[in-house]
């Protein structure tokens, strides 16, 4: 887990935006101060909020962003969020880190 730069295919409507989301969140994190941390979760849950339909490319990019921000709520101790996060992302059966 951790917010870093992920190789994906690329996806349907909304991925190219969330996508981009998604950068601006890995950015702030790597800052990794408590303001910084928390831009950096609504910068992912505004990527999350994008992606729409069950696309297999949709799902992946949810799951990585997902886990993105599971380490930022625990870098902020946060630890009933990272686990939500956690759950999500490993409910969506995804094969990024195949």
């Amino acid at each position: 887990m951790g917010a870093g730069s992920s190789i994906l295919p690329r996806g349907g409507e909304g991925y190219e935006a969330a996508h981009k989301l998604k950068i601006a969140g890995d950015a702030a994190f790597q800052l990794g101060d408590e303001s910084s941390l928390k831009e950096c979760i609504a910068w992912y849950s505004k990527a999350a909020h994008e992606l729409g339909g069950d696309d297999t490319t949709a799902l992946e990019l949810r799951a990585v962003i997902l886990s993105n921000r599971c380490a930022a709520y625990l870098k902020l101790k946060q630890f009933v969020s990272a686990l939500s996060d956690a759950k999500r992302s490993i409910l969506l059966n995804s094969t990024w880190w195949w």
